[in-house]
């Protein structure tokens, strides 16, 4: 909203209606808590209250108004004037940098000049060598965008590791980290897009084989954890060389792309889950695959069976789905999900509402974003996730032009040449709930023949009979053994 000749911005949420919990319990109870301590220390009152009467001369704080809080939706005041600046400004800020990609370069230059949304942009970098000559101010060609380095000259990606000196020397062989050292190299390790989620999952697992284990923070780690680390910094420098393109698909422009779907592979083992997501479009007659992101998790601490580790990962593809929809424009025609596990398209495909909570729940979930029609069966050695979850003999595909950056080789052939598979069988047994199980009931020849009484009453009298015949054979084998003794 305007104040004066300059404008105030509330705070950035992620969506542009939040549903915020209602704070004023919170706020009483912390305003009580500040009486509390003010009554047990009269000499902070004073302060506070000329702490606050400061905010209210400087306008740090007031009570709102009610025309305030009418026009606190940002960018309604300008929304008809400028659409395109206030499109920019409300759904291209991140704090303080803006972020932006246009089809042409005249269209950059227009974005970039204070004209554009009244803005001055204090420093810009592109992948045009034309708005860097226009804007001149930024010579590097190289910068850290969100914590991922982006390299403009050949317009890539790259894994961006920048670690304290005292951290360095574990990277080099010299000594065994300890499990706080291990910690701090993997939080120095920022990739939020997961691009290189091939790579990082796996010091993740060791890190989490440490806590099972009971490894204190300050003790080297174990014989067994050792080998696992040094096969993991080794491919610590083929990582720093992959290069993943900015651009989804070279120089083509989204009116060039036909029949644009998004493909997400998911797959899941007892150490870790975890899903990938790729573009395919027709460019120019020919498919085209290009990355998109990618999501990984550890296995929880306590065991899982194999299928709820499936089922976790095909719920993690799904909310997966949802954000790639949301925070892309392109228009994406179709959506296909690819997993391994029958029985997880089985419990898809059927009424979940048979199965126990912790299927049903989750099965609820992925029905609710997406369709039976979405998911399809993908054989295991065709399945890309598979990297996510197992480290392989020969280790996790790091090549730049390798089927993690370009995608599986499966995705480029036609629809009808694709994995198939026979349907699913619906409704398998396995985690349906306790009134559901199928028992299997073996009906034996009676031994009394029913039709030879016509009273119940001699039918129990023969009964009894019967029972006394049993009770002395087994009576005659006891004595018998016991005369032989």
């Amino acid at each position: 909203m305007r104040i004066g000749d300059h404008f105030q911005t509330g705070l950035l949420w992620k969506n542009d209606k939040p549903q915020l919990p209602d704070s004023l319990p919170m706020a009483l109870k912390g305003m009580k808590a500040l009486k509390r301590s003010l009554s047990k220390k009269r000499e902070l009152e004073p302060n506070v209250e000329r702490q606050i009467e400061e905010y209210q001369r400087k306008d740090y704080a007031h009570v709102a108004s009610p025309q305030e809080l009418a026009e606190s939706e940002p960018g309604k005041e300008f929304v008809d004037q400028f659409p395109d600046a206030v499109q920019t400004i409300v759904n291209k800020h991140y704090v303080d940098d803006y972020l932006d990609s246009t089809v042409t370069v005249s269209e950059a230059i227009k974005r970039a000049t204070p004209n554009f949304c009244s803005i001055s942009v204090n420093s810009k970098i592109s992948s045009s060598w034309s708005l860097v000559h226009f804007n001149p101010e930024k010579e590097n060609r190289t910068e850290r965008v969100l914590g991922v380095s982006w390299d403009t000259t050949e317009d890539v990606l790259r894994f961006a590791v920048k670690l304290r000196p005292d951290l360095e020397e574990f990277l080099e062989r010299e000594q065994r980290p300890t499990k706080r050292i291990l910690l701090s190299i993997v939080m120095s390790f920022f990739d939020p897009l997961g691009l290189w989620a091939l790579f990082t999952v796996f010091v993740k697992i060791i890190i989490q084989d440490l806590w099972r284990k009971g490894n204190t923070w300050d003790t080297p780690i174990d014989d067994e954890s050792a080998p696992q680390w040094l096969n993991w910094i080794e491919l610590l420098p083929k990582v720093q060389s992959m290069k993943i393109p900015r651009y989804y698909f070279h120089s083509a422009t989204s009116s060039e792309l036909e029949n644009l779907q998004l493909h997400i592979f998911a797959d899941a083992s007892e150490n870790a889950y975890g899903c990938v997501a790729y573009f395919l479009a027709i460019v120019n007659g020919q498919p085209n695959c290009a990355l998109v992101t990618a999501n990984s998790k550890v296995a929880p601490l306590q065991y899982t069976s194999i299928p709820r580790m499936e089922l976790q990962a095909a719920v993690l593809a799904a909310r997966l789905s949802v954000s790639v929809k949301s925070n892309h424009t392109l228009p994406i025609k179709q959506l296909i999900i690819w997993v391994d596990s029958n029985t997880v398209l089985s419990w898809i495909g059927s009424d979940h509402r048979k199965y126990k909570q912790y299927v049903a729940h989750r099965i609820g979930e992925i029905l609710s974003v997406t369709n039976t029609t979405d998911w399809r069966w993908v054989p295991t050695r065709n399945n890309i996730a598979d990297v996510l979850t197992k480290w392989g003999t020969k280790g996790p595909p790091l090549e730049s032009n390798g089927e993690w950056v370009n995608g599986p080789a499966s995705l480029y052939r036609p629809e009808e040449e694709r994995p198939q598979r026979a349907p699913v069988k619906a409704d398998v047994e396995e985690e349906l709930r306790a009134q559901f199980l199928f028992h299997e009931i073996m009906l034996f020849d009676s031994v009394v023949d029913f039709s030879r009484f016509s009273r119940w009453t001699n039918l129990k009298i023969q009964r009894i009979g019967t029972r006394n015949c049993a009770g002395y054979k087994r009576a005659e084998k006891v004595n018998e053994s016991n005369f032989h003794k």
